[in-house]
């Protein structure tokens, strides 16, 4: 079991270091996540991944271009402030790495299907990258890991950006990456935009 969490983390590191950009342009990070599991209907919130079609169960507002993405209930939607409380009962893995795009230290919470990249910025915990982990996160549009590129074009439209296995979406304040090996999804993340 140690060596499972550590190999988990390890990897998790390796991520969060590849994803590192230049700090005075915007940084890309493979982040993304919100998970819709099965059993859930599309106006429940509470102990579930789906996106509801409003955001009764929050008390995290959507951000002004309208994105969001719920893990358990909680907007955890790049750009937001992070949800401790929240999401504290689901009892995440918790650990510290340097920052590649701010000052200081990033917090990175492990929960079953995502990780979410926390980073200090004025003072306020603010999510700056969510990774997807499982299967069983998918997208606001229902897109996830081993999906096929034909899905991912179906739910989430022709408009992105493709570098070599990379496929970007614009989201605003943030930007959903999935790269594509052997024409299935291999990683979803969503990123904050930094300036």
């Amino acid at each position: 079991m140690k060596k499972i969490l550590i190999a988990v983390l390890l990897l998790v590191l390796v991520f969060t270091l590849c994803a590192c950009g230049d700090k005075d342009g915007q940084v890309i990070i493979n982040n993304g996540n919100d998970a819709s599991k099965s059993n859930s209907s599309s106006n429940e919130t509470p102990n579930s991944n789906t996106a509801p079609e409003t955001n009764t169960n929050s008390n995290t507002p959507a951000p002004a271009d309208g994105n969001a993405l719920y893990f358990y209930g909680v907007n955890v939607f790049p750009g937001l402030e992070y949800d401790k409380d929240g999401l504290a009962e689901h009892d995440p893995s918790v650990f510290t790495v340097e920052s590649c795009a701010f000052e200081g230290k990033d917090t990175v919470y492990i929960f079953p299907d995502i990780e979410i990249t926390v980073a200090n910025v004025d003072g306020k915990d603010i999510i700056y990258m969510v990774n997807f982990t499982s299967p069983d996160a998918k997208t606001t549009e229902g897109i996830g890991l081993t999906d096929s590129k034909e899905a991912m074009i179906k739910a989430q439209g022709k408009d992105y950006t493709e570098t070599m296995t990379l496929c970007s979406y614009d989201k605003g304040t943030a930007t959903l990456d999935i790269i594509i090996e052997d024409n299935a999804v291999a990683s979803v993340k969503y990123i904050m935009k930094v300036e």
